[in-house]
């Protein structure tokens, strides 16, 4: 076989001849209404990075578009109407505008080229020749407009605003609101058992409803609490005259009850009622009364005085009930005797004549003095008759009782020996004072054979 000679081949390679660079061209001023006098716009530079997905895509469109279709969701122009609106261009590079309606003057229409972050679409604007048949594409820009009252001028600007934070706000949940939150999901979501528990516990709820339903139930009704005969206060367990202040069983009015004279004499005004004049003088706010330790109830009488002209003996019956309140005060917490540093803050003279009338037992060196159980129970006694007659006649007994640090069943049957109609307080009161039973002064007391202790073994 002869060899074959080898050809020489013979690789021509093609160059493609280089690209032309791109041309730009310059944005010009977008004319929406077709007229010529427009504001003026600015004119960004470079490729407009708005487009998706590329700047640069299979149509050809290689610049920023210049032709805008509005889209109107949530309102519509009139036919007859003809906004007029005007572009913002700023350094964001991105096409505002806004126009506004004759309707409503406080509203700007702003529309925005809004992109999605899922929007991968580029919109286009087709033109079809019917004479040529030749079809056209359009690079356009889709706003949606939405109306926006008192607008920011920094939303014109393509800004940014960051919803500044209130630092000095509470965003805390309240303790009821939270509550009131897990009850609804227990009700939507919990279990029968705990459904139960639930209506159980919003059934012992006790609001408004609840005090008006039991004022007007309860307490009138006279056999709601079985009576006991071995439960009798020790003052109806001692004779009447040496305990409670003798009534005027003849009275018509409850003024005429128990009148003012059996807690004053002449002699007594003529001697401390100027002193109670200036005590009040210098306490002429209710303030400078809670300070001293006074109870609120007793502090409202006390307001009495202090707002009008009062004589020396009202002056000094009122005093005489502040002081008195002290000495309940005081018989509730020391249970065997009393201390008169506790009464500094008051005139002197008055609180050693009240001390006297009242207890047998001498101040000691350390400035205490013991008294008895009758002379306690007739202490507070009198205290109730003169506050009744300062207040109206009639009492809170809740509160008082509370203030004052005394059984409120005691105080009940106390203001009873006295001669009150123990009730039911009204709605009104049950607010005002929040109190459930009041204690009202209408007739005197009724004659009843007190039962007497037996002392001793002998009969």
């Amino acid at each position: 076989m002869g060899k074959k000679e080898p050809k020489d081949e013979i690789e021509i390679e093609e160059i493609d001849p280089p690209e032309e660079p791109v041309k730009k061209k310059k944005r010009r001023q977008t004319d929406i209404n077709g007229s010529a006098d427009q504001p003026s716009s600015s004119k960004p530079n470079g490729l407009r990075h708005t487009l998706n997905p590329s700047d640069i895509n299979q149509l050809g469109f290689e610049t920023e578009s210049d032709h805008v279709i509005a889209v109107m969701d949530h309102f519509r122009l009139k036919d007859t109407e003809t906004p007029e609106f005007i572009e913002h261009v700023y350094q964001s590079k991105k096409k505002i505008y806004s126009f506004k309606n004759k309707a409503a003057t406080d509203v700007t229409f702003l529309g925005k080229e809004k992109i999605d972050e899922d929007d991968n679409y580029d919109y286009c604007l087709a033109i079809y020749n019917r004479r040529t048949r030749e079809l056209d594409y359009k690079p356009i820009s889709m706003l949606r407009f939405e109306g926006i009252p008192n607008i920011d001028p920094d939303l014109l600007t393509g800004k940014e605003i960051k919803k500044k934070i209130n630092y000095q706000a509470n965003y805390g949940i309240d303790e009821q609101a939270f509550a009131d939150r897990r009850r609804q999901l227990t009700t939507q979501f919990g279990s029968e058992k705990k459904n139960k528990m639930l209506e159980a516990t919003l059934r012992r709820q006790i609001n408004d409803d609840t005090l008006t339903t039991l004022s007007k139930s309860t307490f009138e009704s006279k056999n709601v609490v079985k009576k006991s005969e071995g439960d009798d206060s020790k003052a109806f367990a001692t004779a009447e005259s040496a305990v409670l202040p003798t009534p005027n069983r003849t009275a018509t009015l409850p003024a005429e009850i128990y009148p003012l004279s059996l807690f004053y004499s002449e002699f007594i005004l003529q001697s401390y009622g100027k002193i109670a004049q200036d005590f009040f003088k210098e306490n002429n706010e209710m303030a400078k009364l809670t300070a001293l330790g006074i109870p609120k109830l007793v502090a409202q009488v006390a307001g009495k005085v202090m707002h009008d002209q009062k004589s020396e003996k009202e002056c000094y019956l009122v005093l005489k009930l502040i002081i008195m309140s002290i000495f309940v005060q005081q018989m509730a917490t020391n249970k065997k005797s009393l201390i008169a540093s506790e009464f500094d803050n008051f005139p002197s003279p008055i609180f050693h004549a009240i001390r006297e009338e009242f207890f047998r037992d001498k101040l000691k060196t350390n400035s205490r003095w013991g008294y008895t159980q009758m002379e306690r129970d007739r202490f507070i006694a009198w205290f109730l008759c003169l506050f009744l007659i300062l207040n109206d006649f009639r009492v809170a007994i809740t509160p008082l009782a509370s203030q004052l640090h005394l059984s409120e069943n005691q105080s009940g049957k106390t203001l009873s020996a006295l001669g009150c109609v123990v009730s039911s307080a009204t709605v009104e009161e049950s607010k005002r004072y929040d109190t459930m039973r009041m204690a009202r002064l209408i007739e005197p007391p009724t004659e009843k054979k007190l039962r007497k202790r037996k002392r001793g073994g002998g009969g």
